[in-house]
């Protein structure tokens, strides 16, 4: 059966089961890459005082989380439009698990990255997307508000990249303990067998 471009999934006639669509491991794939570049760069980039000019890495740092910050809204929006079965062999209590925890990695995303939005805007730091483009600041200098936001960035950061450790870890294990399907749904379609 033919999967049409519009349906989050698609059916793989050699596994005779439902897998995501090129969309949806697209989608993912990028924002893991993204991901990867964006964690260690946040952690390694210098520090930047309040009336600083943020150092070349702080402004990759910001595109690049600008960047994930579209990419997952996209992402969001696909899964909206095109809900994702889970996977029919799990027991109840892990598809609510798992529903759990994809759902708290949306909201722990857009929090970070709104969070470290305020915390460039309070600062009054000029964002912009790769020196292409300036991004306008979410929350005013000096702003309360913004200020409160932009400390919660660091913690946001952390507590967001444990639950992806979990993620991983979770998926690790249904496909070296459980051997189920799990990870391969994900896959691209040459690797996932």
């Amino acid at each position: 059966m033919m999967s049409s471009p519009t349906n989050a999934l698609s059916d793989n006639p050699r596994r005779g089961t439902v897998d995501y669509n090129a969309v949806a491991k697209s989608l993912h794939w990028i924002a893991v890459a993204l991901l990867l570049v964006e964690f260690p760069l946040g952690w390694l980039m210098p520090p930047t005082g309040r009336d600083e000019i943020p150092a070349a890495s702080v402004n990759l740092h910001f595109s690049i989380g600008m960047l994930i910050l579209v990419v997952f809204a996209v992402r969001y929006a696909w899964r909206l439009v095109h809900p994702v079965p889970m996977e029919a062999s799990l027991p109840d209590w892990q598809k609510r698990l798992a529903q759990t925890a994809h759902w708290l990695l949306y909201v722990l995303v857009f929090s970070t990255l709104l969070a470290g939005w305020a915390h460039a805007s309070v600062r009054g730091w000029p964002i912009t997307m790769f020196g292409w483009f300036s991004v306008p600041p979410i929350c005013a200098k000096d702003s309360e508000t913004g200020h409160f936001f932009g400390t919660l960035h660091q913690p946001l950061s952390l507590m967001f990249v444990s639950l992806i450790g979990l993620h991983v870890a979770g998926v690790m294990y249904h496909h070296f303990i459980q051997r189920d399907r799990i990870l391969e749904r994900m896959l691209p379609q040459d690797m996932g067998g």
